[in-house]
């Protein structure tokens, strides 16, 4: 059943989908860049020593750029990976160990060794279609991150929205009970 909330949503997903599609590659670039830059300038990125990032899409922040410029260097790093309705949580040495899996993601392999939990991160990089500046965000649909970031300690785990300019609106998102507000968003 929709309900003004579900309607709100489904509105602003397909308008940012549209602008993320029509930005320009280099523009994107630039701005991941600048993101990039932001964020290891965090005083939460100083002092994390584990972190979850995530594998963007083609028209998301490139968040390789960390691996690519060596910014990652005596952190432990880990990738989510969707398996049902759920999304798991998987360590990686390198971007190399990534496989390209359903919906274009690329997710780390199954290893049970190498699982991990939310409260093991000092700061979680989270994407979305739009966020304000409140922390609320508004994600593709499926709560996968809203499922995961439910469990967090607050006190131990900091979430980071990542991305563009653009994709800071104005007021507040339409958000529902379930819906988790991050503690920061990082824009370029």
């Amino acid at each position: 059943m929709d309900s003004p909330i579900h309607d709100a949503k489904t509105a602003l997903r397909a308008d940012m989908r549209r602008r993320l599609a029509g930005a320009p590659p280099a523009e994107r670039a630039e701005c991941s860049r600048r993101i990039v830059r932001q964020i290891v300038e965090t005083r939460a990125w100083r002092e994390a020593l584990r972190v979850l990032l995530f594998a963007p899409l083609p028209v998301e922040p490139d968040l390789d750029l960390l691996w690519e410029n060596g910014m990652l260097t005596g952190k432990q790093i880990a990738y989510p990976r969707v398996e049902g309705v759920t999304m798991r949580l998987y360590h990686i040495n390198g971007l190399d160990e990534l496989e390209s899996t359903r919906w274009g993601l690329r997710e780390p392999p199954l290893r049970a060794e190498r699982e991990a939990v939310v409260d093991d991160f000092g700061i979680v990089l989270v994407p979305g279609l739009a966020f304000d500046a409140a922390g609320g965000r508004l994600g593709r649909g499926g709560g996968f991150y809203d499922r995961l970031l439910a469990e967090r300690d607050p006190a131990k785990t900091r979430l980071i929205g990542v991305g563009f300019a653009f994709q800071l609106v104005e007021g507040t998102l339409p958000m529902a009970a379930h819906d988790v507000r991050l503690d920061e968003i990082v824009t370029g």
